[in-house]
């Protein structure tokens, strides 16, 4: 991996350090220090060029602007300015950036090909969503907590979600362990579980859910909508992975709920992903 993704990587870890352990200055300003580090590095690398820090920097600014702000309309302006953009640059509609190629073709005889690509737009905009939306454990133990509710999520979405999908028949069960692995679960975790979670349940869940809490039915509204916008999101795939990914949503969004930390949907996730990546026929059967 090239070092702008390595860089990266560290940057998100640090976002997530509870407050008992890193000071005050670390936790504020040391993913920064290393999202900046990468985003140099991926300059250096060829990984971007000088049109792809506009969108990074233009989505910094205006998360910053959310932590900054005293109004709360300018709160929620920057809160949806800030989802905005980061779905522009998650969907790669933005220039500036060169995908990292990984692999090619299919990771079983049993799958259908599949391309597996790491994106460091998607990645910076998960990072500066973490670093600067999503508030931090204030203990270890917290953080523990939010892992085991997002296994145990994770766990029941898959076989509620992947069982559904089996039985249509468009996966089946095909254990393995392709030469891939350790690169597929890094791209997976790192830019596509959470970029994902952080923009449909750190930030939207949340912010749907700070504006309906009035309601009697408000909080399951927003979870309803968040996860409905994440399945919508998968619409590329057809009807059967958005109603797919439209259930894992709520699944994720459930973790959240119980926890309010986002490692427990980003986990939830990560483990719906890999059990169908490593236990079935990945993206999908082969025809």
């Amino acid at each position: 991996m090239p070092n702008s993704y390595l860089l990266l990587g560290v940057a998100v870890l640090l976002t997530r350090v509870p407050a008992s352990i890193a000071s005050e200055k670390v936790a504020r300003w040391g993913w920064a220090a290393l999202l900046a580090s990468s985003l140099v590095a991926a300059l250096a690398e060829g990984q971007m060029t000088w049109v792809g820090t506009v969108p990074v920097i233009v989505l910094w600014a205006t998360a910053t602007c959310y932590q900054l702000a005293m109004s709360p309309q300018l709160r929620t302006a920057c809160a949806w300015g800030a989802a905005l953009l980061a779905v522009a640059m998650a969907t790669h509609r933005l220039p500036g950036f060169t995908p990292l190629s990984i692999a090619d073709g299919p990771v079983s005889q049993a799958s259908a090909p599949m391309a597996l690509r790491a994106h460091l737009d998607k990645g910076m905009a998960g990072a500066i969503l973490l670093g600067t939306f999503m508030p931090q454990a204030t203990t270890l133990r917290g953080i523990g907590r939010a892992i085991a509710v997002g296994l145990g999520v994770g766990l029941a979405t898959t076989i509620i979600v992947v069982g559904a999908v089996a039985w249509s028949g468009a996966v089946r069960l095909d254990p393995k362990l392709p030469g891939i692995a350790l690169q597929w679960m890094a791209v997976n975790l790192f830019l596509t579980c959470v970029l994902e979670e952080a923009l449909f349940r750190g930030l939207l869940q949340d912010r749907l859910t700070r504006r309906l809490q009035r309601h009697k039915s408000g909080v399951w509204l927003a979870l309803a909508v968040a996860s409905l916008l994440f399945g919508l999101a998968h619409a590329g795939g057809g009807p059967l992975l958005i109603l797919a990914a439209a259930a894992a949503g709520a699944g994720y969004g459930m973790a959240y709920l119980v926890t309010g930390y986002i490692e427990a949907p980003v986990v939830a996730h990560f483990t719906l992903n890999a059990v169908h990546f490593f236990g079935f026929t990945y993206p999908y059967a082969a025809r």
